[in-house]
């Protein structure tokens, strides 16, 4: 039946001849919805499919891509003539994420040369029904159960589609296995029992994350014994024959970013910004002591380290103190009614740094979580790692990236818009570039003036800046991975651990490294342009309103909209 309903959704895109992008991009999410319920349904808040996984055949893998390209061939033959300003832009930013999708399933292929991407869906597709209780335990563990059940015969499945994945991809999805299976089988059914699932619904719980656990720790050991020998010293993007190197990075660059700069201009303009950024931070680190050298400086404010019984009343105090910056300064229009929690890390969550936990955007009625770390839960190794952002002045930068005015007070905004394409598939590049801007613009409206906070911002604006360099060079030839790194630990001030992480993070998820300085580049573009053509009219405040009140749209696309206002 669910190949059917694809099939259906397939063959009913060409019928659409009324010039209406909302009409042709719901039937698309029809069909998008059933191919991909635990990757993209259930983390947006569409909950039909909840008890279900992706189907990864090659036969069905070949569907998506017929249904991908018979939406992209309808949305080209809807001509933009007719269409509002904001229709074109809906239409625009669809098709690139089409071409994305395409992309991805016919040459990189990521489901023949990714094993940590099925690990990576089937630990979120648990998550995405524990940590957020959008429906009663009962309903929401019971469809657990059920997914559960699907774990041996997804990895079935990528055990037949895998086949010479990069050698650093087969590493990195070994090194994931113990935690996600120990999690499913020991925190997930402790979960299920403290959200108030019956006594039978947790039998059953316990007894499917016993085998879906199994199972992962099988696909483990086939990982080692089998695929690891047949993985390769490869790119993520390889060549196609004939063409230069870096070509099928640069096609990706485009649909993922969405950016108006190209690869070469973002890694030409990041570069000349930290070479800036750099002496900044040499000034302001002599401001706080004339005899310290920049690591120094960096080193002693994350010495300063909180107890860890005081963090969580830190980081309450650090967003409390963020969202009174932002109201007395009118920086934003906030949420009318505050839906962001500062907890403890759950003992059934997954343990890591601090992180916001979202509901997906067609849920704008449930509560946002921000989690605290719990490092005395954890061994003294992952205390250290976890704790590394624990002193004051990074605590207080996190409230504004992650709260106000960022990420919680612009995915909030994006929630209630009435817009379906950028509900669905919001930009990177804009989110996470106005998480980092705003780090930036609130110190220039006067957010603590304290040398040593001023400094820990610029180092961030500087990680993002290389980041983009070697997000960019590493793809596109040029840049080793141990160059890469050395890049972050030398120029970038991150000690060798942080920045072989992060190094690791920039070769199997292409674009994502690039994202925030992108983002934050052309939301600041964009910002005096306006500043320019409005003169004494621009307030900060409308910028901000109006931004946010598109969506999440391609940021060059967001420019089209906001000008076309003037």
């Amino acid at each position: 039946m669910r190949l059917l309903a694809v099939l259906l959704s397939l063959f009913l895109l060409p019928c659409i001849r009324a010039q209406d992008v909302d009409a042709l991009l719901e039937t698309y999410l029809a069909g998008y919805w059933k191919a991909n319920p635990a990757r993209a349904a259930t983390p947006s808040g569409v909950h039909a499919y909840d008890g279900q996984l992706e189907d990864s055949t090659p036969a069905l893998i070949d569907l998506e891509i017929r249904r991908n390209r018979a939406a992209l061939e309808a949305f080209e033959r809807l001509s933009p003539a007719g269409l509002s300003a904001g229709q074109r832009v809906d239409r625009e930013m669809v098709m690139d994420r089409i071409r994305l999708a395409l992309l991805d399933l016919q040459q990189l292929q990521r489901w023949k040369r990714d094993p940590g991407s099925y690990v990576c869906l089937l630990q979120e597709s648990v998550a995405a029904l524990v940590d957020r209780e959008f429906a009663p335990a009962e309903r929401r563990y019971t469809a657990l159960a059920t997914r559960l059940k699907g774990f041996p015969k997804l990895l079935q499945q990528a055990r037949m589609n895998l086949d010479r994945p990069p050698r650093p991809a087969t590493r990195k999805a070994m090194g994931q296995i113990a935690e996600a299976a120990d999690w499913i089988e020991k925190q997930v059914p402790q979960a299920a029992a403290e959200q108030g699932a019956s006594k039978k619904l947790r039998k059953r719980v316990a007894q499917q994350a016993a085998r879906a656990a199994a199972s992962l720790r099988q696909f483990g050991a086939w990982l080692e014994s089998d695929l690891l020998p047949r993985s390769v010293d490869a790119p993520v993007f390889p060549s196609p024959p004939g063409a230069p190197a870096g070509s099928l990075y640069r096609e990706y660059f485009r649909y993922y970013l969405g950016a108006a700069l190209t690869a070469e201009e973002l890694q030409a303009a990041a570069e000349r910004d930290a070479l800036e950024t750099r002496e900044r931070m040499r000034q302001v680190a002599g401001q706080i002591n004339s005899s310290q050298s920049v690591p120094q400086a960096l080193e002693e404010i994350a010495a300063a380290r909180l107890p860890q019984d005081k963090l969580a009343a830190a980081f309450r105090e650090a967003f409390s103190d963020a969202r009174r910056f932002v109201e007395e300064k009118r920086l934003v229009s906030l949420p009318d009614r505050d839906r962001l929690r500062v907890l403890t890390v759950p003992p059934y969550s997954p343990a890591g740094p601090a992180r916001l936990e979202a509901p997906g955007p067609f849920e704008p009625d449930l509560p946002w979580f921000y989690y605290v770390p719990a490092p005395e839960l954890l061994g003294v190794e992952q205390a250290e790692f976890l704790l590394r952002d624990s002193n004051p002045i990074a605590i207080s930068l996190l409230a504004v990236r992650d709260g106000y005015p960022g990420k919680y007070v612009q995915s909030d905004a994006m929630s209630r818009s009435s817009n379906l394409a950028r509900k669905v598939f919001a930009s990177r590049a804009f989110t996470e570039g106005w998480a980092l801007y705003c780090e930036q613009m609130v110190f220039e409206e006067g957010f603590r003036p304290d040398p040593r906070a001023r400094l820990v911002q610029l180092h961030h604006a500087l990680v993002a800046q290389l980041e983009a360099v070697i997000d960019v060079r590493l793809h596109s030839g040029g840049l080793s991975p141990a160059d890469a790194v050395s890049l972050l630990v030398n120029d970038g001030f991150l000690d060798q651990a942080a920045a072989e992480e992060r190094v690791e993070r920039a070769l199997l998820f292409p674009g994502e490294a690039a994202a925030p300085h992108v983002g934050k580049l052309e939301i600041l573009r964009l910002r005096e342009e306006l500043r320019k053509k409005q003169g004494p009219a621009f307030v900060l405040k409308e910028f901000h309103d109006r931004l946010l009140s598109l969506g999440a749209p391609p940021l060059r696309l967001a420019r089209d909209l906001l000008l076309n206002e003037q």
